[in-house]
């Protein structure tokens, strides 16, 4: 801006300015009036006074034009210094929460650290979600990260109580609220030379992390669904599945056992060693459907009115699947070499 811009920008002048305009004015039209009225004849005197209230009536359009710009000004400086209390304002709000956030983290991270007092360590979570679901990211990937080193930390024993499972849930509800992840990629293993169904693992799934890497266990009634899993990267190895819906472009799966459960979409080429018994493949979207495998011996199956979709319209899914459900019988299938 230069100096003439910031000139026509001041107040004080414009208002200088109509007080000299109006002072101009009514000299001019007082000396006016008074020069017409000596003018001589009435048509010459009439003649001059129309002239004079004229010029009057332009006067007055400056003097209201020179006082609606000071009176703009100094709405506009109101406004301008109104608006600089509430940046500072905002900027003491924004130091101040940040201020209590830290601390907040904080004793969240001293709390849940303390694995020996389960209601401290509730307590800690509790603080680290509030932090998380916050307006400031890094601190709420901050308070995601400490979640996450806790869930790491705990191992399969996380899944097994109720403050474990608080962990992983409230990382899970930070992610849906902020769409943050915790920069972190966590693994869990369960491992036995003979599987023991009551030594078993049942795992859940853990969102709001960069990846979750599961090998042996299990997971029962399981939602791995494009809306559950995210962003999240997945991997399954050796783990069992029953029942639930499981979408396999959601993980990568590796000789898994999937039994009972709602397959929603499948590419051919993807199953890599797994084995699906009793699967409902009812409006599964199925890529690479020349690679699709018979699962027939495993008794896997679609509805008729409701049979797998691919790019091939006129696919005879029966020589892949069953058409309806199978009968049960005193078959059973051994899950445990896919431990």
């Amino acid at each position: 801006m230069n100096k003439f811009d910031e000139m026509l920008r001041r107040d004080d002048l414009w208002f200088q300015i109509a007080i000299t305009v109006a002072a101009l004015v009514f000299f001019s039209v007082a000396i006016g009036t008074l020069i017409a009225l000596f003018a001589g004849s009435t048509a010459a005197i009439g003649e001059r006074i129309d002239i004079v209230y004229k010029l009057g009536l332009i006067g007055a359009g400056l003097i209201t034009f020179c006082t609606v710009v000071w009176r703009g000004l100094l709405a506009t400086q109101q406004v301008d210094a109104q608006r600089r209390q509430l940046d500072k304002l905002s900027a003491q709000i924004v130091a101040t929460e940040n201020s209590n956030l830290a601390a907040l983290l904080q004793k969240g991270a001293e709390l849940i650290a303390e694995a020996d007092k389960p209601a401290r360590v509730a307590a800690g979570i509790a603080s680290l979600r509030a932090v998380g679901e916050g307006t400031d990211n890094q601190f709420g990937v901050q308070a995601m990260d400490i979640l996450a080193d806790y869930i790491q930390q705990r191992q399969n024993g996380v899944f097994s109580d109720q403050v474990g499972m608080s962990a992983i849930t409230a990382l899970e509800l930070i992610h849906k609220k902020s769409k943050r992840f915790a920069n972190r990629t966590l693994n869990f293993h369960f491992e036995t030379e003979h599987y023991d169904p009551e030594d078993d693992v049942r795992f859940e799934l853990i969102s709001g992390v960069l990846g979750v890497n599961y090998t042996g266990g299990y997971f029962s009634g399981i939602e791995l669904t494009p809306s559950e899993a995210g962003a999240t990267n997945y991997r399954f190895d050796h783990v069992r599945i029953f029942e639930g819906h499981v979408d396999f472009w959601c993980a990568d799966m590796r000789n898994c056992f999937v039994k009972d459960a709602a397959i929603l979409r499948i590419d051919g080429r993807r199953i890599y060693g797994s084995e699906l018994v009793g699967c409902d493949f009812s409006d599964c979207k199925v890529t690479s459907p020349h690679n699709f495998p018979d699962l027939r011996e495993g008794k896997n199956w679609f509805n008729p009115n409701r049979p797998p979709r691919s790019d091939i319209p006129d696919m005879d899914w029966s020589t892949k699947l069953h058409a309806g459900r199978p009968d049960d019988d005193d078959e059973t299938v051994d899950d445990s070499i896919f431990y």
